[in-house]
Order: C-alpha cells, then structure tokens, then sequence
C-alpha cells in the first residue's frame, strides 16, 4: 500500500515543525532572558547592600570626624614646631579662646598660657597659647599678633616677646611676670 502525500501536507508539516521549533526557541530564550533578569536583580540587590554599607560607613567616618573635630584630648597630638607657628600665623586673633578652639577643630594639643604680671595689688594677666612640639618642647604664642614669646618669672612680659613684636612699653606700668600657669 502506498501512501499518497500531497505536496501541501509536506509543506504544511515542514511549516508546523519548523513552527514548534521556533516556539521553543522562543521559550529557551525566555527562560534565559529571565535567567538574565533575576541574575541583574541579584547583582542590584548586591550592589544596594554594598551601597548601604558604604553609606553607613560614611555615617561612621563622618561621625568620627566630628568627634575629632570637638577637639577632646584623645584626639589631639602634639604638633611639631614649624606646624605650631604655621597654625598661629594662619589663625591669629584677639580671641585668645578661639585660637584654641581652632587649634583643637584641628587636631592639635595645646594649652591656655596666662601670664600674671604686675605686683600684688595690680595684677594683669596676658593670654597666649601654648603648645607641646614634639620636636622643640613646650612652646609660646601671642595669639593677637601671632609672635612667639617666652615667659620667664621675674623678668619684664616685654622683654619676653619675640624681638619685632608691636608692643610698647609703658614706663608706668609693671610688666613683670609673677606666675606663669598653662591650663591644658
């Protein structure tokens, strides 16, 4: 017995096969288009945590910041010599305790030096600032000006300032430093 098949049935199975090929193709390639998709979603989920990590140590590192900023004294170092007077020329002021506070915004350890002058009964006390260098020692500084001055008890507060200060001397009034205290 021979089968008979038309031409038509030919092509229209070739076209049914080729039709089912193609829908499963077409399949595959939705299967990996979502595979594609949930791997970009789980890269963005890793990349949104890792993000948020960053954010919170930003968070971390800014508030450490701060609180270096606020100048306590675990933060602070002792600067060196020529960071010291760097400091003081860049920040000098009549406000003696916002050359500290600036000085301490910015890392360094120093100190409020107060230098009592005149007699008992005609105290006057010149502020400065004073810092520790680590390669020089204990240091000093006018902070109106900016001119470093080394105080020694019993000898004139003028004598004492670096030579080129603007300061005069008054003959009537008693200059001599008495005490000497740093309030660290």
């Amino acid at each position: 017995m021979k089968i008979k098949i038309s031409n038509k049935k030919i092509i229209f199975t070739i076209f049914v096969l080729f039709l089912i090929i193609n829908i499963y193709i077409f399949i595959f390639e939705i299967s990996e288009k979502k595979l594609q998709i949930e791997t970009i979603k789980n890269n963005n989920q890793i990349l949104d945590n890792n993000l948020i990590s960053l954010n919170e140590n930003y968070n971390q590192n800014i508030s450490y910041l701060k609180k270096l900023q606020t100048g306590n004294d675990t933060n602070l170092y002792n600067p060196l010599y020529n960071e010291a007077k760097d400091f003081i020329k860049r920040y000098k002021s009549d406000n003696t305790s916002h050359v500290i506070k600036t000085a301490k915004n910015n890392g360094l350890r120093c100190a409020l030096a107060l230098s009592i002058i005149g007699e008992e009964d005609d105290l006057l006390i010149f502020e400065g600032i004073s810092f520790n260098t680590s390669d020089k020692g204990t240091i000093y500084f006018e902070t109106k000006y900016g001119y470093e001055f080394y105080p020694e008890i019993n000898t004139s507060l003028y004598n004492c300032i670096e030579k080129g200060h603007p300061y005069e001397k008054n003959p009537d009034t008693n200059d001599t430093i008495i005490d000497q205290i740093i309030i660290w």
